[in-house]
């Protein structure tokens, strides 16, 4: 596990961000784990997809999100995380 002081200030890991309920609500898959699988990433090459070139990527997440590319899906999930962290009560 990543010690969080050795994290980017504003970064999170992707099981925090990509919770099964936000993946869920937003994708057909159940959990983040198929949701890579049926993209053909896994965890360990979120790492790499940022910066790299997300053509490929971006395509999968617009065919099978309401999300324009993978960024606009991280910033929404970025925003509920913090939402959480914050404690704010959403019902959805």
């Amino acid at each position: 596990m990543t010690n969080p002081a050795n994290r980017a200030p504003h970064s999170a890991p992707a099981h925090e961000l990509l919770t099964s309920s936000f993946v869920a609500r937003h994708t057909r898959y159940p959990d983040l784990d198929h949701f890579l699988q049926a993209g053909g990433a896994t965890s360990q090459t979120l790492h790499h997809l940022d910066g790299q070139p997300l053509q490929d990527w971006d395509v999968f997440i617009r065919s099978s999100t309401r999300y324009a590319d993978w960024h606009a899906m991280l910033r929404e999930a970025g925003a509920e995380w913090l939402i959480r962290r914050m404690g704010i009560v959403v019902d959805h």
